[in-house]
């Protein structure tokens, strides 16, 4: 009766050190998400990514900044390619790891940390942070460990951590209380050291409603001292991104966006696209009950849609 356990156990033996290693061999980042409490980690690899910059309206500022931070993802020019009063800072710049996207919700930080990432076509790995603080704090500390593990393994790659406000404001109350947000900090901090002390090829992007609500640590040179501010769109941009959205619902397709947009002072890029669906929505239930009725939006479908999707002004602080 002992054979076939012990020639299963030999087997066993055997496999688990080749699982190891192929779980871990380039291509196939290591992702915690498998074990209970886990934290959830989005992973979008080459080739696979929905949307690019022209996927997204406006932000022009925003997406140059962008670019300008993805930097040391691609060839660092040589001393004598820059003038000599710039080259110390242009490196001291490409010492930094990442930045920081800040503005209002719904205005698009983390559509455009993706948007980049498609655009240079590069992984892009996502955690939430506000997620993270919530896990165990063992837990949270082995996971995010080896997320950057997996990250640096997979570079060059990006590496978008949401709702980075979350941890601190975790760290404000844990020094009182001595929780995990003190300790998540620390360790994010000695993470991103780690990163700017290698060659350039993880860049790491944090989102926050604003910077004084992010811990000054992380802000440092070295670290994600890059600042890409967005705001609410204007004029021109609202009707840019309404022009993309509408492309979404076949009722939009006679849409006078350019009216429209005049009309949705103080909306952002999430409540535009609430707006849309809502009209497209209410459109096709008109058209359901009375067959007779005018195809696609009217103009008592929008009245509708703005009304029930008022302009949200940006929370305080």
């Amino acid at each position: 009766m002992l054979g076939p356990a012990l020639l299963l156990g030999g087997i066993a033996a055997l496999l688990l050190p080749w699982l190891f290693v192929r779980r871990l061999r380039p291509g196939r980042p290591a992702l915690p998400n498998s074990r209970p409490n886990a934290l959830q980690i989005g992973f979008t690899d080459i080739g696979q990514h929905p949307v690019r910059f022209s996927s997204v309206g406006g932000a022009a500022a925003a997406k140059a900044a962008l670019l300008r931070l993805s930097a040391p993802l691609r060839p660092m020019p040589s001393d004598q390619d820059l003038p000599e009063t710039r080259s110390g800072s242009y490196r001291a710049a490409m010492n930094a790891v990442g930045g920081v996207l800040h503005g209002p919700p719904g205005c698009g930080k983390s559509l455009l940390a993706r948007a980049l990432a498609g655009e240079l076509n590069l992984p892009l790995f996502t955690i939430s942070a506000a997620e993270l603080v919530r896990l165990p704090t063992e837990i949270a500390e082995r996971q995010l460990r080896e997320l950057f593990a997996a990250a640096v393994q997979r570079a060059p790659c990006l590496l978008l951590i949401d709702e980075l406000d979350a941890l601190a404001t975790a760290r404000t109350a844990a020094r009182a209380a001595g929780g995990a947000g003190e300790v998540l900090v620390g360790l994010l901090l000695s993470l991103l050291d780690g990163l700017s002390r290698q060659p350039p090829r993880v860049v790491v992007l944090g989102t926050a409603r604003g910077l004084d609500r992010v811990d000054e640590t992380l802000l440092r040179i070295d670290r994600l001292m890059r600042a890409v501010a967005l705001t609410l769109p204007e004029t021109r941009e609202r009707s840019e991104i309404i022009a993309l959205l509408a492309r979404e619902h076949p009722e939009l397709a006679g849409l006078d966006v350019l009216a429209l947009a005049a009309r949705t002072d103080g909306h952002s890029g999430a409540s535009l696209r609430e707006l849309l669906a809502r009209a497209a929505r209410h459109a096709a239930e008109r058209q359901r009950s009375d067959p007779a009725s005018p195809a696609g939006v009217e103009a008592a479908d929008l009245e509708h849609a703005l009304t029930a999707v008022p302009a949200r002004p940006p929370a305080a602080g």
